[in-house]
């Protein structure tokens, strides 16, 4: 009897969170995951202004803009300290920025002052805007295909993916009003 007991109560607990049923999993609502966002960029952006930051030598955008670029990597500084990796980082960042809005030949180069000052010289060079396209030499293949090859990756793809990539490639290409490109002197459609 003893024994018939002790079997029913094992058999009921190991049986019980089986009789309650499945629980549901707690997903976040879109709207809770956007506002978490919000709050941890803000906190970057803090971070971003209290951080031991000096950009020198950038004329072409304002500091807040360009900490802004940067608010992971001076995040990443604030929570876990300035080491050369991480100011090589911010560096690279700053660069990658500045090659987007079209500045081709900038230089941006690190110094760690004092051992927790971060100081980004930036050599920005002239901004590079492609406004013409001219294939020289080509009797074969008509300029509106080789145009359009030299934007697509592939013939094949659609507009809609090709404008993707483009703007993917060459971020400033909506504010180029036109791209003439000419083969045996005939100017070819202009690409919009």
């Amino acid at each position: 009897m003893g024994r018939a007991i002790f079997l029913l109560g094992l058999t009921a607990m190991i049986g019980a969170p089986n009789l309650w049923g499945q629980r549901a999993v707690d997903v976040k609502r879109p709207e809770e995951r956007a506002r978490e966002q919000k709050v941890v960029e803000r906190q970057e952006k803090k971070k971003a202004k209290s951080t031991d930051l000096e950009i020198r030598g950038a004329t072409a955008f304002k500091e807040n803009e360009l900490r802004t670029a940067l608010k992971e990597q001076i995040a990443t500084i604030h929570d876990f300290g300035l080491t050369a990796a991480r100011a090589d980082d911010a560096a690279f960042f700053l660069e990658l920025f500045y090659r987007k809005h079209g500045y081709a030949k900038v230089d941006v180069q690190y110094r760690i002052e004092s051992g927790s000052r971060l100081v980004l010289e930036v050599t920005e060079g002239p901004q590079v805007i492609l406004s013409a396209i001219n294939f020289a030499g080509n009797n074969h293949v008509p300029a509106e295909k080789l145009l359009r090859r030299l934007l697509c990756n592939d013939a094949g793809s659609g507009q809609r993916e090709a404008d993707a990539r483009n703007r993917a490639v060459w971020p400033h290409a909506r504010y180029i009003p036109e791209i003439h490109a000419i083969a045996g002197g005939a100017p070819v459609s202009t690409v919009r």
